[in-house]
C-alpha cells in the first residue's frame, strides 16, 4: 500500500487552474461529469460556487487511486500465479493432447468443442505482463498528480481483472480433468498415435490413460449389455403374456364353437323328431279305420 508519506506534496508539480486565477489547481472534482468541465480546480473555484461539493486534494486522491490499483493488481497476480501453478506441471501433456486433437480434427469427429488451453495460458501471461506495466504506470502518474491518467489506466486494469477471471483455465487442472477433457485422445481411435509419443513422460502418461479408457469402455460395455438384457427380459415377458392371452382366446374360441355345435345338434335332433311326427300323422290318416274329425258346419 502507498502511504501519504511516499509522495511528499510538491506544489510545483501542480498545474495552474484554468479559471485564470494564477492559482494552482490543487483539488480534483468528485463528480463524474466534472463541474464546469473542470476536473482540476483551485481554491478560488471552490469559494465562488463553481465546485459546490466537498474538497478533494489532488495528491491524496492520487494515493487513494494508486492503492486501489495495487489491490486490483495483487488479485490479478494471485489469480495468474494459481493458473501457472496448475498449468505448468502439465503443460507438455496438455499441448500433446491439443496437438492430437488439432491434427486429427477430433473436434468435428466427436462433435465437441475443445478449449485451447495453450492459447489461454499465453493470454494469462500477456494479462500479467500488461497488468504489471499498468500498475507501474499508475504509480508514476500518482507521483505527478495526474488523476485523469490514473483513472484511465485503472479502468484498463479492471478490464484485465475481469478478463483473467473469464479464462477457462481458472479451474482445477489435474489428471482427472485432462482425462475427461481429452478422452477421445486416449480412446484408441487416433491413427498412428505413435508419431506423437516421442517424450518418455508422455508415453508413460498416455499408456496410463489408455488403460483407464479401456477400463471405462469395459464398464460401459457391461452396462450396455445389462440394459440390453433388461430389454430382452422385458420383451420375453411381453411374449409370454401375449402367448397366454392368445392361448386363452383360443380356448374361449374352442368353447364357443363347441357350444355352437352342441346347440346345432340339439336343434337338428328336435327338427328330425318333429318331421318324424308329421310323417307318422300323415301315414296314420291314410290307414283304414282312421276316423276323420267330424266337420261341423253351421247351418
Amino acid at each position: 500500500m502507498i502511504s501519504n508519506n511516499v509522495f511528499d506534496f510538491d506544489a510545483s508539480k501542480l498545474n495552474p487552474c484554468k479559471c485564470g486565477s494564477n492559482l494552482v489547481a490543487q483539488y480534483f472534482c468528485i463528480r463524474d461529469t466534472y463541474c464546469n468541465n473542470s476536473p482540476y480546480y483551485c481554491v478560488e473555484c471552490s469559494e465562488n460556487g463553481v465546485h459546490d461539493h466537498r474538497l478533494q486534494q489532488v495528491h491524496k486522491i492520487c494515493i487513494q487511486l494508486a492503492n486501489q490499483a495495487q489491490q486490483i493488481y495483487d488479485q490479478i497476480e494471485k489469480f495468474g500465479e494459481n493458473i501457472r501453478d496448475q498449468y505448468i506441471p502439465v503443460q507438455e501433456i496438455m499441448e500433446f493432447c491439443q496437438t492430437v486433437v488439432e491434427e486429427n480434427d477430433l473436434r468435428k469427429k466427436n462433435g465437441t468443442e475443445f478449449t485451447n488451453y495453450k492459447t489461454n495460458f499465453q493470454l494469462v501471461d500477456q494479462i500479467l505482463e500488461r497488468a504489471l506495466y499498468l500498475k507501474r504506470l499508475i504509480e508514476e502518474c500518482a507521483g505527478e498528480y495526474q488523476v485523469l491518467e490514473i483513472k484511465q489506466h485503472s479502468r484498463e486494469l479492471n478490464d484485465l481483472q475481469i478478463k483473467i477471471r473469464d479464462t477457462k483455465i481458472g479451474k482445477d487442472i489435474d489428471i482427472d480433468f485432462i482425462y475427461k477433457e481429452y478422452k477421445c485422445v486416449f480412446s484408441g481411435n487416433v491413427d498412428n498415435i505413435d508419431r506423437y509419443l516421442e517424450n518418455p513422460d508422455i508415453v508413460v502418461f498416455y499408456q496410463k490413460m489408455r488403460v483407464r479408457a479401456l477400463e471405462d469402455h469395459k464398464i460401459k460395455s457391461k452396462e450396455k449389455i445389462k440394459k440390453l438384457q433388461q430389454k430382452v427380459d422385458e420383451h420375453e415377458l411381453r411374449l409370454i403374456k401375449l402367448e397366454q392371452l392368445i392361448g386363452q382366446r383360443d380356448q374361449d374360441a374352442q368353447q364357443y364353437i363347441q357350444q355352437k355345435v352342441q346347440n346345432s345338434e340339439y336343434y337338428g335332433i328336435a327338427n328330425k323328431n318333429a318331421q318324424k311326427d308329421n310323417l307318422d300323422e300323415h301315414y296314420t290318416r291314410g290307414k283304414p279305420g282312421y276316423n276323420q274329425p267330424e266337420e261341423n258346419y253351421d247351418q
